[in-house]
């Protein structure tokens, strides 16, 4: 059985210094954050700080196998106030080393050390390839927890949910991602993610009480999408019942319904708490989740109350709420003569068309609503945004907003565009150091990487949290779209910025050849604004235009 031959992997992700780790004990030595081994790659990456630094240092990594040879020795800089980040491969026989870290701020008799472990690559790609072969979630999640060790995917996360009677659904529900990965098939670094996503929603599950539940939140709301959720005006002040709701949930959270949940549980407790006026503003902030019949303007104020009464201070979710509100508007629209048109939404973000409160006629057509509810904020790229969500390129939020002056970061609109452009690469590898291989968007930038299409801030990182500036987002979209075979040839022309002088060499031919084929403008003032960051409208403008070019429209 391969599952005999593999031995234990070193886990993935730990934080391996601390006072209760007993590793490092004094302030003077180097504080190492986290040691992490890519198993697709046979990388291993450490990351940390030196205490107290506000210079460049000089770091010395070694590594010696179970008879203290050595094995691997590299020197490194700490530049950025002593925090460093470095990644080597290691390819090495299966077997335990150690890995030696000490700089001049480490007494040298006192380096630090870890013990990892490490598999053969042979024997990861026998499990690997056991694990993908698996044809239902049950026997993945079979696979999964018997290789769990051996593949590297123990963590403090996951252990405490495979360890649980969720164990099974949190493997069954990672299961479900692998019909969206290259291939089909899952990596090490594409696993992993998935399990770690599946477990966290686990945790809601294992939740005593409502403390807990609101730690889980505070935790893991972002990585869920639940963060997207305290744009309510409802969510801050009912926190405390919806998590307490949380925790006693008796429906079994899964990862695919784990969001209406949690929305209807701030629902629940809002509802519980609205007095007649605050329903219909209740009733519209969540009518992503229910089909709804409106109160024509045109009723009374007393009918409008009885519609109103009808669900204030009631305490259930959207099933009920939407039946008691739909005939309470329905009464009311029949007493004021049924002939006013409707609106209404359902289904998640991708609200269903208007419906009226009687029978539509041919007389009265049904409307299709906006995907989202704030594209007024950018009305000139409304167009462009809607056709790449129709498009399943781009999406919004939890609340049918898409937030189109919000910036947008060089890893998000890059994996926009690699996407609309189909140019994934399960192979591809990236040498930057501020991305690695179990981040959601390794794979993209890997890609670009690859294929020279989009450049680092510098030679070492990409440049992973920061806004894209409108002359890198030129020179991206426009490398992507030609390598894909878009024809981006442009007459010259002599009509320029007024900030010319300030679009760095790289992007300035690019910027023009653009500008000629109307797929960029400037800013007020015939102004092109090379280093402002893009917002989300600019770069769903740019590349709906690119798309149109592709497909053989007019990009204007």
């Amino acid at each position: 059985m391969i599952k005999n031959k593999i031995t234990a992997l070193l886990l993935c992700a730990a934080v391996l210094c601390s006072a209760s780790a007993g590793v490092c004990t004094a302030a003077e030595q180097t504080e190492v954050f986290a040691l992490r081994m890519d198993t697709d790659q046979m990388q291993i990456t450490i990351s940390g700080r030196l205490p107290n630094d506000e210079s460049a240092q000089r770091v010395a990594v070694q590594v010696k196998n179970e008879a203290e040879e050595l094995v691997y020795y590299s020197q490194f800089d700490a530049p950025h106030h002593g925090e460093y980040s470095f990644s080597f491969n290691f390819d090495e026989e299966a077997g335990d080393y150690t890995l030696f870290l000490k700089s001049d701020l480490t007494p040298a008799a006192v380096p630090f050390q870890h013990t990892f472990r490490v598999v053969s690559r042979s024997g990861i790609e026998a499990a690997l390839a056991e694990i993908n072969a698996a044809a239902s979630g049950a026997a993945f999640a079979e696979k999964v927890i018997a290789y769990q060790a051996a593949l590297g995917l123990s963590s403090e996360l996951l252990d405490r949910v495979f360890t649980s009677e969720y164990a099974q659904i949190a493997a069954e529900d990672a299961f479900s991602e692998k019909s969206a990965l290259p291939n089909g098939q899952f990596t090490v670094a594409a696993l992993k993610a998935a399990l770690d996503e599946s477990c966290m929603v686990q945790l809601f599950n294992l939740a005593e009480d409502g403390g807990e539940a609101a730690r889980i939140t505070d935790t893991y709301g972002a990585a869920l999408g639940l963060d997207t959720m305290a744009v309510y005006p409802w969510f801050e002040a009912q926190k405390s019942a919806v998590c307490e709701n949380l925790a006693n949930e008796p429906t079994v959270f899964r990862k695919n319904s784990y969001k209406r949940v949690f929305a209807e549980n701030i629902f629940k407790a809002a509802l519980r708490a609205a007095t007649g006026g605050q329903v219909l503003e209740l009733m519209s902030d969540f009518a992503g989740y229910m089909t709804l019949t409106p109160i024509p303007p045109a009723l009374s104020y007393a009918e409008q109350t009885a519609v109103k009464n009808a669900l204030a201070g009631q305490s259930y979710g959207f099933p009920r709420a939407e039946e008691d509100y739909n005939n309470a508007a329905a009464s009311a629209n029949k007493k004021n003569g049924g002939n006013n048109g409707g609106n209404g939404g359902g289904g998640g973000k991708s609200p269903s068309a208007y419906i009226s409160g009687d029978k539509p006629t041919p007389a009265e057509p049904l409307v299709k609503p906006p995907l989202f509810r704030d594209l007024s904020e950018a009305e000139w790229a409304a167009a462009d945004v809607t056709k790449l969500a129709e498009a399943g390129i781009i999406d919004g939020y939890e609340d049918r907003t898409f937030r189109p002056n919000q910036p947008i970061l060089r890893e998000e609109y890059l994996k926009l565009i690699i996407i609309a452009f189909d140019m994934q690469d399960s192979g591809a590898v990236s040498t930057f150091t501020d991305v690695s291989a179990d981040d959601w968007m390794y794979p993209y930038i890997a890609a670009a990487q690859k294929y020279a299409v989009a450049r680092g801030i510098n030679e070492r990182e990409f440049g992973v949290g920061q806004t894209i500036t409108r002359e890198d987002l030129c020179v991206m979209s426009y490398r992507i779209a030609a390598r894909s075979g878009v024809a981006l040839n442009a007459e010259p022309s002599d009509d320029t910025f007024t900030d010319d002088e300030i679009i760095s060499d790289y992007a300035r031919e690019i910027v023009y050849a653009l500008k000629s084929l109307g797929i960029v403008n400037g800013t007020d003032g015939a102004k092109f604004d090379p280093k402002g960051g893009a917002t989300r409208a600019e770069a769903s403008a740019v590349l709906s235009r690119l798309i149109a070019r592709k497909n053989g429209g007019n990009a204007q």
